[in-house]
């Protein structure tokens, strides 16, 4: 997920992001029954806004 988020920023000339902020999106997915659609909302969220 830390690549793919990546690669958005950099094609919108974005900073990079780091491991923990990829970490730190998915701490509030994990448990919920959708899990892996909460995960890649929050990382959208990163890899769009920062």
């Amino acid at each position: 997920m830390l690549a793919e988020v990546n690669d958005i920023r950099r094609s919108t000339g974005a900073d990079p992001v780091t491991a923990e902020q990829i970490k730190n999106a998915e701490r509030p997915a994990i448990g919920h029954s959708d899990y892996a659609t909460k995960f890649a909302l929050y990382c959208a969220e990163l890899a769009l806004r920062g």
